[in-house]
């Protein structure tokens, strides 16, 4: 990865400063980690990390303890995956200003990481036919999601969607409710299949909403084994019970 601090060791730059925030020599870690604006990106990006620069080593120490190390252990590929898209958006961030003069904005690289992650996210669920989500509101937008896809490909034009979640269903009934970052690009295909057509979001209690609130649940937990096509121990009790009479 090419760095100031490496050009102009090769003489190919006037100066080894970082030019965002010209004030450090710009190091691989100094883009990846040091730089002040990357640190906003590290913690709203659904990791939560907050970069300790006097703990923070070498990059390729770093690389080792993600693919090796505890990080890999406890959290799984899908972790380390998001990982390395924070990298790859943070480069890409750091290019544009560097080439285009656009500095960077830390909401709009989280934005950035946010669709990197659906896309492997997706990727992740074609191959294995599961999905480990982040916390549960991202496990139902998804489920909205996938959902409202459905009902776009059978051309279903009348529906309603309902849900238990106040805070998504907020984003559809609220003008210029601030959505959570997680779920934004979620939230933005949505709205996007929803035009043209007469889609309405609901809100309901969860005792109104068992069998969804069971699956959502039961989704979020590594050790369910829930997959397409597998029925929950219980879930068809609760389907009965709903079951209007």
């Amino acid at each position: 990865m090419a760095s100031k601090e490496n050009l102009y060791m090769k003489k190919c730059a006037h100066s080894p400063l970082c030019p965002i925030c010209e004030n450090e020599i710009e190091s691989i870690e100094h883009i990846l980690f040091k730089c002040p604006w990357t640190k906003a990106v590290w913690f709203g990006c659904g990791l939560t990390f907050w970069i300790n620069e006097q703990s923070t080593v070498t990059m390729d120490k770093w690389v080792e303890d993600i693919l090796c190390g505890s990080m890999a252990n406890e959290a799984g590929t899908e972790v380390v995956g998001l990982v390395f898209q924070v990298c790859w958006s943070i480069r890409k961030a750091h290019n544009d200003c560097v080439f285009n003069g656009n500095l960077p904005n830390p909401d709009r690289t989280i934005a950035m990481v946010n669709l990197a992650n659906i896309d492997y996210l997706q990727a992740m669920y074609k191959r294995s036919g599961r999905i480990i989500a982040s916390s549960a509101l991202f496990t139902e937008a998804w489920a909205l999601r996938i959902a409202c896809g459905v009902a776009t490909a059978m051309g279903i034009m009348d529906a309603i969607f309902e849900s238990d979640c106040k805070e998504l269903i907020n984003c559809f009934l609220k003008e210029g409710h601030h959505c959570q970052w997680e779920i934004s690009s979620l939230v933005a295909d949505v709205k996007c299949w929803a035009k043209g057509r007469n889609w309405k979001f609901s809100w309901v209690y969860r005792e109104q909403n068992r069998v969804g609130h069971r699956l959502a649940s039961s989704s979020f937990d590594r050790n369910s084994g829930i997959y397409p096509g597998c029925i929950l121990h219980g879930i068809e009790d609760l389907i009965a019970r709903e079951k209007p009479s």
